[in-house]
């Protein structure tokens, strides 16, 4: 399951576990067997840690940003985090990034 363009609307606003799921598997295969071992009820908490701090590592490797605007897309996924969802934030975060290949279009 990829990155829709950095559309928010492409993702649901309050997601199952399939949908954890499916993106767990598609970026990390060993990562995602792991924690299929894991009680029904911690599933979901650690996907959702898991790939917040991936998604946090892939804006700052990106070489495809300057530092500055580097720092600018962790704000911004920052403030993703805490909420309330921003389109506007999530297409620049992803934008930025793609440049750099770390996020394949769709």
């Amino acid at each position: 399951m990829g990155l829709d363009s950095g559309n928010a609307a492409a993702y649901p606003a309050n997601p199952g576990f399939a949908f954890w799921d499916g993106l767990l598997k598609g970026v990390s295969r060993s990562f995602y067997l792991t924690i299929r071992s894991l009680p029904m009820g911690m599933r979901r908490p650690v996907a959702a840690a898991y790939l917040l701090a991936r998604a946090a590592d892939t804006i700052a490797d990106t070489r495809a940003l300057a530092p500055g605007e580097r720092l600018e897309r962790l704000l911004d996924f920052r403030d993703q985090v805490r909420g309330p969802a921003d389109a506007g934030a999530v297409s620049r975060i992803v934008s930025g990034v793609r440049r750099g290949g770390a996020i394949p279009s769709a």
